[in-house]
C-alpha cells in the first residue's frame, strides 16, 4: 500500500513515512528528516510532522500493544505503512489528546487501494469517521495514559 502523490504534502502521512523507516526499515530518524520534511512548504506543517514521528516512535511500544488489542487480526507485513498511520493517529488521540476530527485526516489524504482485507477506499469519509470513532472510544476504554495522568495533575 502506497500513499499516493497528492497526500505528499499532509504532515501526518509524512510522520507516518517516518515513523516507517524508522520502525520498519531501522534508518536513522535524523537521516530521514531532511528529505521527508522538505515536501512541506509551511513551516507549522513541518513541526507537526516532526512531533508526530518523534512522538509516535517515543510511545512506539505502548502505542503498538493498544493496536494489537484493537486489531481483529494482525496487519500483514505489506500493510506498513498502514500500521505506522495507526500509530500516528493513536499518538494523536491517546497521548496529544486531540480531538477524533483533527486525527481523522490521517485517512482523509487517498491511498492507492483500501484497507486490509479490500472495503474500499481510505479516503472514503465514512471509513474514516468510523475508524477514528472507534479510536477514540478504545482509547477511552483503555483508561488514562501515564502522559495524561501527569498533565491532570501538574
Amino acid at each position: 500500500m502506497t500513499v499516493t502523490s497528492k497526500a505528499n504534502n499532509n504532515p501526518r502521512l509524512v510522520a507516518a513515512r517516518l515513523v516507517q523507516g524508522v520502525a520498519q526499515k531501522g534508518v536513522s530518524l535524523n537521516n530521514l528528516l531532511a528529505a521527508q520534511l522538505d515536501v512541506l512548504d509551511d513551516a507549522r506543517q513541518r513541526a507537526l510532522a516532526q512531533e508526530l514521528a518523534f512522538g509516535t516512535l517515543r510511545w512506539y511500544h505502548r502505542l503498538d500493544g493498544v493496536l494489537g488489542q484493537l486489531l481483529a487480526r494482525p496487519l500483514k507485513p505489506k500493510d506498513s505503512d498502514l500500521h505506522a498511520l495507526l500509530l500516528v493517529g493513536l499518538y494523536q488521540l491517546m497521548v496529544l489528546d486531540l480531538p477524533a476530527h483533527a486525527a481523522a485526516k490521517i485517512s482523509s489524504a487517498g491511498f492507492e487501494h483500501g484497507p486490509p482485507g479490500g472495503g474500499g477506499d481510505c479516503a472514503d469519509d465514512t471509513q474514516a469517521e468510523t475508524l477514528h470513532r472507534e479510536l477514540r472510544e478504545a482509547t477511552v476504554r483503555l483508561g488514562p495514559t501515564p502522559h495524561r495522568d501527569r498533565a491532570a495533575h501538574a
